[in-house]
């Protein structure tokens, strides 16, 4: 006890207590490092402001014209619109402050993913954005909205905002602490540079979601789908004899809309999904197994219909456990679905990963070779499967799709050039966002590659 509180009392002095924190981890060495290897000039000295959003009442609208950007979107230097919330216009005076413009840093304030960093770019080109009161603004001052961003998700940046964490169950970061995180002034030559990539990048980004809605849009019309007004109705009705033979008693389950589904599938040719693949279900390691490095333990919220997502939630286990586990580990060719959580999620994999998927995860091998993998992804995500999910599955506070409505899932099958065409237009999309990726990740290497050097080669 008495070694330790020396050492804490060493690195206190060392650091000459900053913002009044005495607490040891405050101090790491890795933290102090990363401060040195970033010099002395605070962001604020480069005239960054930060900015709490205003906070209003969140009522959503699918009607709404105001569109808000939630800490959801806010993903390492890459805007996430997987969801997509508005509120209505009546909104904006509440709202004003919170408007974003080109180049403004976004970042997470709080919760799991506290930290993660992005940078507004093309994007108010097509519409206005807010931000919500989940996330701080930056306005870059004199270094440049993408090269601040870059830097914050590098891995000196990501140490320093990591640092100035507070809070046990719900991590939070203080504006006060952002503005106050130190900048490498040598940087500020890489400025146009790292512009250059970070915009080609959304440009690709921008290029992978054009060619992924075309191709939704013409599945929904080769289904008849964009035919179709889905009724909401207040009140409905059903038989006994339905209750019986689909054991759900819940009346959401006969909603007028589904009915609707269920005469126009009718309608089409399909296969269920059991039928033309084999489903292998993930397994689970138990939160004991959990490490902060190692092989991925691939859980739900790591996958969208895109890409495998990366977070600060993001849980490892070790060598042992994963060979252990090697069958529950996915292949490229495989396509993995969502059951658990956020339901209907599916992604055809075509990347190397070293880990095993969760439980709440399935593993898809299709049997079928007519069907072009990609386009089985595309409808699973599509509207006409979406809403098949939605009705089946059970569950107050997480929803659950059993294992044998996943089997049950009624796959509508087109000509074979129609579903090659549409499996083209999603791989396409898949190979846009890849270079984006690829472009992110070399503006992220220069800059680290700028800290490492200058550290290893000081004036």
């Amino acid at each position: 006890m008495e070694r330790l509180t020396k050492m804490i009392a060493s690195n206190i002095y060392i650091a000459n207590i900053e913002f009044n924190r005495i607490e040891a981890e405050f101090y790491q060495p890795k933290f102090l490092k990363a401060k040195k290897q970033s010099g002395d000039k605070l962001l604020v000295e480069y005239g960054v402001k930060v900015i709490h959003p205003a906070e209003v009442k969140r009522i959503y609208s699918e009607e709404g014209t105001l569109k808000i950007v939630l800490a959801q979107n806010v993903r390492d230097n890459v805007m996430d619109w997987t969801i997509i919330k508005k509120m209505d216009s009546s909104k904006l005076p509440l709202i004003s402050r919170n408007l974003l413009i080109k180049e403004d840093v976004l970042v997470t304030r709080s919760g799991a993913n506290f930290g993660q960093t992005s940078v507004i770019t093309i994007e108010p080109e097509k519409e206005d954005l807010f931000a919500c009161a989940d996330v701080l603004i930056l306005k870059p001052g004199k270094i440049g909205g993408p090269l601040l961003s870059t830097f914050l998700n590098t891995r000196v940046g990501k140490l320093l905002m990591t640092r100035g964490v507070y809070g046990a169950g719900q991590p939070h970061v203080a504006p006060s602490y952002i503005s106050r995180i130190p900048f490498p002034e040598y940087l500020l030559g890489l400025r146009s540079r790292i512009e250059e990539l970070l915009y080609k990048s959304r440009k690709q980004q921008e290029i992978s979601e054009f060619l992924y809605t075309s191709a939704t849009i013409l599945l929904e019309e080769e289904l008849g789908l964009d035919k179709i007004q889905f009724i909401r109705q207040k009140t409905y009705t059903t038989s006994f004899s339905e209750v019986i033979n689909n054991n759900r008693s819940d009346a959401d389950y006969y909603q007028t809309k589904y009915r609707q589904l269920e005469e126009h599938l009718y309608s089409l040719k399909t296969v269920s999904l059991g039928s033309i693949c084999s489903i292998i279900k993930g397994y689970e390691v138990g939160s004991a197994a959990y490490l902060d490095s190692g092989p991925l333990f691939i859980r739900v919220s790591n996958l969208n219909k895109d890409e495998f997502s990366l977070g600060n939630s993001d849980k490892y286990i070790s060598l042992n456990t994963y060979n252990s586990l090697k069958q529950f580990q996915p292949k490229i060719g495989n396509i993995l679905l969502t059951k658990d959580g956020t339901p209907g999620i599916c992604y055809v994999v075509n990347e190397e990963i070293q880990g095993i998927i969760s439980s709440g995860l399935l593993n898809l091998s299709l049997i079928d070779t007519h069907i072009p993998k990609e386009y089985l992804a595309l409808v699973i995500n599509s509207k006409i499967c979406q809403m098949q999910v939605l009705r089946d599955c059970s569950g107050a506070l997480i929803l659950h799709w059993k294992p044998i409505d996943v089997h049950k899932l009624k796959i509508p099958i087109l000509k074979d050039k129609k579903m090659e065409k549409l499996a083209d237009l999603a791989s396409k999309s898949k190979e846009a966002r890849k270079e984006s990726k690829t472009l992110l990740a070399q503006a992220k290497a220069e800059v680290e590659s700028f800290i490492e050097n200058a550290s290893k080669n000081p004036l």
